[in-house]
């Protein structure tokens, strides 16, 4: 080794460390709150891609489960508003956690706002944190019959 480079003994690997953690029922007995500084308005999951019209129409959806509680969604309507693993969605919503910085993220919830149409998003204790509009449930592609 050349005089004067450093050594090392030891060499740590990075570890992924996640800063939001799936709730578990801690969060059922909290009613929905939302967040809306991370909504995504890039293509091809942005909320530009909506016109006043449909965006009246998902405020109202959201106003109207403001009155329940997670486990409500989570429990009762788990078919339609569920966890999806980071890992299960598609590659490209994957790197766009990456250039968000939100890749610490182990999990995203989705909520059915439509047959196809999709709120993503990050939940922190009862806060969801919305991040994208899914109207073709391209992030977690499935079999369309059987939503």
């Amino acid at each position: 080794m050349a005089k004067g480079q450093p050594t090392f003994k030891n060499i740590v690997a990075a570890v992924k460390i996640p800063k939001t953690v799936v709730p578990k029922e801690s969060c059922y007995p909290h009613k929905p709150a939302w967040r809306v500084a991370l909504m995504d308005t890039v293509d091809p999951y942005g909320w530009h891609q909506i016109d006043g019209g449909k965006m009246l129409e998902i405020r109202a959806q959201l106003a109207g489960i403001e009155g329940n509680t997670w486990k409500d969604l989570l429990v009762r309507d788990a078919k339609h508003n569920h966890f999806i693993a980071v890992e299960k969605i598609c590659p490209e919503a994957q790197d766009r956690l990456r250039v968000l910085h939100l890749d610490d993220t182990d999990a995203l919830l989705t909520i059915r706002i439509g047959h196809l149409e999709r709120i993503w998003g990050i939940l922190e204790l009862n806060v969801l944190k919305v991040l994208w509009w899914d109207p073709q449930h391209l992030i977690y592609p499935m079999n369309v019959a059987d939503n």
